[in-house]
């Protein structure tokens, strides 16, 4: 019989699932602050993915996701979960691309 092995996931894809399930409880639950929040931390779980990536396009293509994912976050939350700080810190000049879409 061959052993199998078996790959651990890194924790920030599996503190990604944890937070977007979290989101999602929340949007269900109406609870639009701690929705934010979940949301604002699986964003930061995706842009800590860059920083573990190798080469510049896996790079790219984490903090591209970790924008979008930042866009997710209501606007009027932005301040409270300093969200252009945080997005501008991965990708400068970030802030227009995550202000412009999120309008809730």
């Amino acid at each position: 019989m061959s052993k199998k092995r078996y790959r651990i996931a890194p924790p920030t894809f599996v503190a990604l699932d944890y937070f977007e399930a979290a989101a999602e409880w929340y949007d269900w639950a109406r609870d639009r602050e701690l929705n934010a929040t979940m949301l604002s931390l699986a964003a930061d779980a995706i842009a800590l993915q860059a920083d573990q990536g190798d080469g510049a396009i896996v790079r790219h293509h984490w903090l591209t996701k970790a924008v979008e994912a930042y866009q997710r976050v209501a606007a009027r939350f932005y301040a409270q979960l300093d969200v252009n700080t945080k997005s501008t810190r991965y990708w400068p000049g970030a802030e227009r691309l995550v202000t412009r879409r999120s309008s809730k």
